[in-house]
């Protein structure tokens, strides 16, 4: 599923961080883009065994993540207007 995700809208993260940050910030815009999803691969195991050891089970950790994915969907959708190139 993860894999069927990422490479349906993966493409787009790159071309967006272009159109939005336009040609003189896009090298800042993607590298925070790729360390903080650095960052969350990082912190999103560590935080799985924190609540599977408190809870003896993965269901409040998938919740965790599908509560994360729907936050990141919405501060997408709500957070960013009509996209335009920068010039």
């Amino acid at each position: 599923m993860s894999s069927i995700g990422h490479g349906l809208g993966g493409f787009n993260l790159f071309a967006i961080g272009q159109t939005l940050a336009g040609p003189s910030a896009t090298a800042k815009w993607i590298g925070l883009q790729n360390c903080f999803g650095n960052i969350s691969g990082i912190v999103a195991p560590v935080m799985t065994g924190l609540i599977v050891d408190a809870t003896g089970a993965y269901g409040s950790a998938f919740l965790l993540a599908a509560l994360m994915s729907v936050i990141g969907l919405l501060s997408w959708t709500i957070g960013i207007r009509r996209i335009e190139p920068l010039r």
